[in-house]
């Protein structure tokens, strides 16, 4: 749709240039534009609220560390200030991905995803968390879920929206630096994606980037089940999920769930062990661009946007 912000041309460097055209989406702190070039989208943010320029400079360090990688989405370019009608605006170019989101694609299109393809779908999301967890100083992105993992024109699912990204490392909480931490969970991520840890900073757990893959093996499980492991903080302590024991999927994809689901993070694997894991127990898994194969808009496999949304 058109907005106040259609038809801006915001300039980049001499060389690049891009006019903005219709909202296509929007964000927590954020509008998406598409753009004169197919390639690419614009994400706008009001520079003026503080809760969004933080977000804004979070995805600016993000792309700024993070080496480019077929799993990471591409951002050629942004920019810190762009004056509109007394409104100080900043923004980030975005590689356009029009497929979708894995939420997308399970609600509005209502596939119904085969293990190949969710373990395809694993792979990606776990290579891009890699590039991220192994940096010098690594960063953690907090906000894994459905709708930040998007298919892209290539072929690869891509890791999206980092402004809740941080690369601070908690060894122990003290008490005066708890209710800080609190405060930043609260704003930062979401219930039920969170890690034991982050539930209960009383368990004296450190709180590194192993949040990510507690939330990878939520994303995992709502693919397969269609709904979330833990509903509650209390679930998610104790780490009480529901695993079928006539599941339709194999022993080895099965197995990752406790293999991720582990309450202690200094006991739950990296993401250079579950790398290594994929090659040893799922080597045929095809490894090209994503093709979706099966789609289904049957009653019994119809998937709510809330069973699977994190809340």
């Amino acid at each position: 749709m058109k907005s106040k912000l259609s038809g801006c041309t915001i300039d980049f460097t001499p060389t690049f240039k891009l006019r903005l055209k219709d909202q296509i989406g929007t964000g927590s702190f954020s509008y998406v534009y598409n753009t004169n070039d197919p390639k690419y989208v614009v994400k706008m943010i009001n520079a003026s609220d503080p809760k969004s320029l933080l977000s804004y400079n979070n995805e600016k360090y993000a792309f700024q560390n993070i080496k480019k990688h077929q799993n990471i989405i591409d951002c050629p370019s942004f920019k810190d200030s762009i004056p509109y009608k007394e409104v100080n605006y900043c923004c980030l170019v975005l590689e356009y991905c029009p497929k979708g989101s894995i939420i997308t694609m399970m609600v509005d299109r209502k596939i119904v995803f085969e293990e190949n393809q969710i373990l395809q779908i694993f792979l990606d999301v776990l290579l891009g968390l890699h590039q991220m967890h192994s940096l010098k100083q690594p960063i953690a992105h907090r906000d894994l879920k459905g709708e930040n993992v998007l298919l892209g024109e290539d072929g690869h699912w891509k890791l999206t929206d980092f402004g809740s990204i941080t690369n601070r490392r908690f060894a122990q909480l003290n008490p005066e630096h708890r209710e800080l931490v609190q405060e930043d969970i609260d704003k930062n991520t979401t219930p039920t994606i969170r890690a034991p840890e982050q539930c209960d900073l009383y368990s004296e757990f450190p709180i590194t980037e192993k949040v990510d893959i507690w939330a990878l093996g939520c994303l995992l499980y709502i693919m397969c089940f269609q709904k979330q492991p833990f509903e509650t903080k209390l679930s998610t302590i104790n780490c009480q999920y529901f695993l079928s024991e006539t599941s339709k999927f194999s022993k080895p994809l099965m197995d990752l769930f406790p293999l991720m689901f582990v309450i202690d993070p200094r006991k739950r694997p990296n993401t250079a062990f579950l790398l290594r894991h994929f090659e040893q127990h799922f080597y045929a898994v095809p490894r090209g661009p994503f093709v979706i194969e099966k789609q289904t808009s049957s009653s019994t496999t119809t998937t709510s946007r809330e069973s699977v949304r994190p809340k």
